[in-house]
């Protein structure tokens, strides 16, 4: 249900309410589609370990539609 009315809201209010404050008809409209390609949950796990990080952990939040992501790198990793 939570889904449902979060896709409503970007795919149409959040185009809507943009295009009305900036007076431009693509404002926000890219937003979605930047949202919906952000790699989430093991895509990001694997990206930050490629990238150095280890000792990560994910939470999502709002029912998935945001996620909390902690990793440590260097030296304070090690007294982790």
């Amino acid at each position: 249900m939570i889904r449902f009315f979060y896709d409503l809201y970007f795919s149409y209010i959040m185009p809507l309410i943009g295009r009305w404050f900036s007076k431009d008809k693509t404002a926000y409209a890219y937003l979605r589609s930047s949202v919906k390609s952000f790699v989430w949950g093991e895509q990001m796990v694997e990206r930050m370990r490629k990238a150095g990080f280890s000792n990560i952990s994910f939470k999502p939040q709002t029912a998935g539609i945001s996620t909390v992501y902690v990793g440590y790198k260097g030296a304070e990793d090690d007294q982790r």
